[in-house]
């Protein structure tokens, strides 16, 4: 799903809607997709990413090449920050990824100033997440025992951001969909990356026989290209997206 993430960080953007910020923090930032639409589409003089993990971390450095941007090693539960050190604070596709969900939320609010902004974006693996159900249905067609390990645990389901923010006590809060388009250029273009991810329905072929794998293959791409032999085609894939400000 990464390939999508400076598609959704526009769209992100766009809800959150920053406004006389000088300062930003991103809280998991990755290899830095939503810092890099930041630096490329606003003029927020400082712009901060962190994330739990060096390679991240230097990926970003490396491919930054904006002066504006830093990039720091530490994890969202213990944000090496002081207090009420940026305007805002996000963190696009790393809530659910974080181990204490709240304290990490509390740390968010710590270093950002009062009346500033708090906003977080994570995928819904609910039905309207094509890509998830599309290989989930195809693959329990081929083999009925996947439905009893089918896991597509919803990261942020309509308002479950919202009531982390909440009862976090944040103010003024707003929630809602994002939806991005997954443009593949033919069934290889989605497949390849697919069978290189640690995902569950990996899992799940590694069961298989050759013969079922083979199956499912061609089932799954007849399904994707509704019956042509080659050719673009597009899913869909929903976000939600929450905001608020501290006290």
């Amino acid at each position: 799903m990464g390939r999508w993430s400076r598609l959704l960080a526009q769209k992100f953007l766009g809800f959150i809607a920053l406004e006389s910020v000088n300062s930003v923090l991103d809280v998991g930032a990755g290899t830095g997709a939503l810092t890099t639409v930041l630096a490329k589409d606003t003029d927020i003089p400082r712009i901060v990413g962190i994330d739990p993990i060096e390679a991240f971390v230097h990926a970003a450095r490396r491919d930054s090449g904006d002066r504006r941007l830093r990039f720091d090693v530490g994890h969202a539960g213990d944000l090496p920050y002081p207090d009420d050190a940026f305007d805002a604070t996000l963190a696009q596709l790393s809530f659910h990824h974080f181990p204490d969900p709240d304290a990490a939320l509390r740390q968010m609010q710590r270093v950002t100033r009062s009346g500033g902004l708090v906003a977080a974006c994570d995928w819904d693996a609910g039905p309207s997440m094509e890509l998830f159900y599309v290989l989930w249905d195809t693959l329990a067609e081929i083999y009925p025992p996947a439905l009893d390990a089918k896991n597509l645990r919803s990261y942020a389901g309509p308002g479950r951001l919202q009531n982390h923010w909440r009862a976090a006590g944040l103010k003024h809060i707003e929630e809602t969909a994002l939806v991005v388009p997954l443009a593949f250029a033919d069934f290889d273009d989605f497949w390849t990356p697919f069978v290189g991810s640690p995902s569950s329905v990996l899992v799940q072929l590694a069961r298989l026989s050759p013969a079922l794998r083979r199956n499912f293959r061609a089932a799954l791409k007849k399904r994707l290209l509704s019956g042509k032999n080659e050719g673009p085609f597009t899913l869909h894939a929903r976000a939600w997206a929450v905001r608020g400000t501290v006290p």
